[in-house]
């Protein structure tokens, strides 16, 4: 401590006090400032804890706490003295860290829950003083005993990688269980990997197709339109193992050697591996190497999909260079394996999953609605709206048609921005919504409807109406469809107070029964509207516009999703129209029969 330390608090003294009677825990040092933080050196024996290679007897750790205690972070870390020295499940890289510092950075984890701590009065990390130091040093005696019995993760939890230490830019891939099939049937150890940088973001590298030594594709990632249409390619080198890149009990390889040792007990010689790299690939550039390995997503569960991590190789040596001791035609080979095998760091970088069932694990639609082709007609406030949120649940196959260009009052509940003014509503939104998900594949027809080349429609099992305009109504019914599909029509009210959403599941769109019952509803509309005068943009030639708010267009776009998606499940879908009217707080049915 110096004179301008601050002094530790009433609430971080209460804190220690309760750690006193803690059994397994000693307090060896008082709290000491860091600079940001506090830190408590304590001793932990937990009772019962049986020694092994990995875990001793007793360990020694620092509590950690800030000066706004109880609350903000509390954690604790291993010391450098006495402490862990290897990486378990549940921990951060358990490396040196800061040199000045007395502790490492492998914190483990002891504010979350964790079933293989076995404490269920732990599931709500107590906030007041004397409770909370104690809840995560009595987590620590649990952690460490179930450390020692390889129990931090139990079969059937989900898996959790070691923390590798990442740098540079993140790369994507698409596995799943179907691309883990076509694996099983490939003899191929290693080989080219394809990348792209992901238009507009060259922080992001997406892994394009998987091939032999010799170019011939293996396997092909399934993305969306962005991906792939890329033309820029980067070439790197891949290799499967047999399993994880780790060392136990759960550490990942930093240095050459370990990376050497890591890639023998999962069954592959890296030198060999590096011998066989292709003579065009030693340009003098750096090149990723992806690490794949089969994987469970639970615990020790049977393995259900091709993982890859990715390190930035140094440039491979060219062939010629001498190095004394080594005839010309090996030198290159002994420079690679200095290069990487020797290194004292290793250029993990980070990548991800990006599969559709991973990345939408927070929310998606039923599987009928994502399988769907999609047909929108208006690419208005209410059709971008629309639009947006079919994307963003999954409903990846969109056609979006549209005659109108993009101009600055649009913006008001537009989902484009001023750099699209001028430009294609129907084009910029294909674009934009294919930013949204890698997996996206919206094209755009710009002009009216029908378009010149019908067959550009594709096979849309959903045609979706968002113009509000009769002229396009009269011209649905007329176009020769092919086949029964399932119809809607969606406009809005008077300041969008009420939604009409009309639906048909027919061979051609039935304008008749839409017209008979939508007339009396405009008729009430055009009485509301009596009086009233429309707004209207510019000066100089009155030229009205809906009045209706981003909120409320948002909201029902909403309901529009909402409906198509039970469509699409297999709801009736007999010609009717329903009418939704907003309140304060929701949206209420007030027109057409309610479903059965």
């Amino acid at each position: 401590m110096t004179p301008n330390d601050p002094e530790p608090t009433p609430e971080l003294r209460a804190g220690r006090r309760a750690l006193e009677g803690v059994a397994g825990c000693q307090i060896l040092e008082d709290f000491r400032w860091l600079g940001s933080l506090w830190a408590l050196r304590l001793r932990l024996e937990p009772p019962g804890l049986e020694p092994t290679e990995f875990v001793p007897a007793g360990t020694d750790w620092f509590l950690l706490a800030g000066q706004d205690y109880p609350d903000g972070w509390v954690g604790l870390c291993p010391a450098k003295e006495r402490g862990l020295v290897h990486t378990f499940p549940h921990q951060l890289l358990n490396s040196a860290g800061i040199a000045e510092l007395p502790f490492r950075k492998g914190r483990i984890c002891t504010d979350s829950t964790a079933k293989s701590l076995g404490r269920h009065d732990f599931d709500q990390e107590p906030r007041f003083p004397p409770a909370r130091m104690r809840w995560h040093v009595l987590r620590a005696l649990d952690w460490l005993v179930a450390a020692s019995k390889d129990g931090l993760i139990l079969p059937g939890e989900p898996l959790e990688f070691p923390f590798y230490p990442y740098t540079g830019p993140l790369i994507g891939f698409v596995e799943d269980e179907t691309s883990f099939a076509a694996w099983s049937t490939i003899r191929a150890r290693e080989g080219l990997a394809e990348l792209v940088p992901y238009p507009g973001n060259h922080k992001i590298l997406a892994v394009q197709q998987f091939s032999t030594w010799s170019g011939s594709p293996l396997v092909r990632a399934p993305w969306g339109a962005k991906v792939s249409e890329a033309q820029d390619k980067e070439i790197g080198v891949w290799v499967r193992w047999d399993s994880m890149p780790v060392l136990p009990p759960w550490q990942p390889p930093t240095t050459g050697r370990e990376l050497r040792e890591a890639a023998s007990r999962a069954g592959t010689d890296l030198l060999s591996f590096l011998q066989r790299v292709p003579d065009h690939l030693r340009d003098g550039k750096p090149h990723f190497l992806l690490i794949g390995f089969p994987v469970s997503r639970r615990y020790r569960m049977p393995e259900e999909r091709q993982h890859w991590l990715a390190i930035e190789l140094p440039p491979f040596s060219r062939k010629g260079r001498e190095l004394p001791g080594y005839q010309p035609k090996n030198a290159f080979r002994e420079i690679d394996r200095r290069a990487l095998l020797q290194s004292d760091s290793i250029g993990w970088v980070r990548t991800e999953n990006w599969s559709e069932d991973e990345i939408s694990s927070r929310g998606r639609f039923e599987s009928e609605l994502r399988r769907a082709e999609i047909l929108i007609i208006g690419a208005g406030a209410l059709g971008s709206a629309v639009a947006e949120l079919l994307v963003r649940g999954g409903a990846h196959r969109l056609t979006i048609l549209d005659k109108d260009v993009v101009w600055p009052g649009n913006l008001v509940r537009h989902s484009l921005t001023l750099k699209d003014v001028g430009r294609s509503k129907a084009e910029s939104l294909a674009d934009w919504l294919n930013d949204i998900s890698p997996h996206a594949s919206v094209k755009a027809i710009k002009g009216k409807f029908p378009p010149e080349a019908p067959e550009s429609l594709g096979a849309a099992g959903i045609v979706l109406d968002c113009t509000g305009e009769d002229d396009v109504l009269a011209d649905l019914a007329r176009f020769p469809w092919t086949g029964e599909r399932l119809f809607a029509s969606a406009s809005l009210g008077f300041y969008a107070h009420r939604l009409f959403l009309f639906q048909g599941r027919a061979k051609t769109f039935p304008r008749e029964a839409m017209v008979t019952a939508l007339q009396p509803w405009l008729l009430e509309e055009r009485a509301r509207a009596a009086g009233e005068e429309l707004p209207w943009e510019g000066i100089g030639c009155y030229s009205a516009v809906s009045p209706a708010r981003v909120d409320d267009v948002r909201l029902f776009a909403s309901v529009v999703v909402k409906r198509l998606e039970r469509l699409a499940a297999g709801l009736s879908a007999d010609p009717r129209l329903l009418v939704f009217e907003r309140g304060e707080c929701l949206v209420r049915q007030v027109g057409g029969r309610p479903d059965a």
